[in-house]
């Protein structure tokens, strides 16, 4: 209908101004810096690229499943989405991966640093399927001063 092309017209005339490229920059930007935290800590980003989004990381090599892992980071208020990788062994309810977008966390202004400390969270909190013990009350509060001063109630990155 009418409504639908009004839409379609305006979101196109948006993606033609200055600060849509100087967001997309930013969107990539972000998930390099993302995907190189969560490599360097030993996620396997499946997808081997990093200019566009989602970032799909395979957890197998960690031992344990997307589903668990969406978890343990959701109770912390780091929100992403559990996801199939190639060659599954998990069903697709459980998944051996897990995905991250950084659009949304970039409209809501976090920068590469605020991804920094994203990627060092997320490896915290995972680090407990290995057996290491973690402050939680201290990720907590990191969680909360990283998200308080954007208009988001809790970190999404899925």
């Amino acid at each position: 209908g009418l409504m639908q092309v009004i839409a379609a017209e305006a979101a196109f005339h948006e993606t033609l101004q200055p600060v849509f490229a100087g967001y997309g920059r930013a969107v990539v930007d972000n998930a390099q810096v993302l995907a190189k935290m969560l490599s360097a800590g030993g996620l396997r980003l499946f997808t081997g690229r990093t200019d566009y989004n989602p970032l799909l990381f395979d957890l197998q090599r960690f031992g344990f499943m997307g589903e668990a892992a969406i978890e343990e980071l959701e109770r912390f208020g780091l929100v992403t989405n559990k996801n199939v990788v190639p060659f599954d062994p998990c069903l697709p309810a459980i998944t051996s991966g897990i995905h991250f977008g950084t659009p949304a966390a970039t409209s809501c202004g976090f920068d590469s640093a605020a991804f920094q400390t994203v990627g060092d969270l997320t490896l915290t909190v995972l680090q407990r399927f290995r057996g290491k013990a973690i402050d939680e009350a201290v990720i907590r509060s990191e969680v909360k001063c990283l998200t308080d001063p954007h208009p988001v109630q809790r970190a999404s990155f899925g």
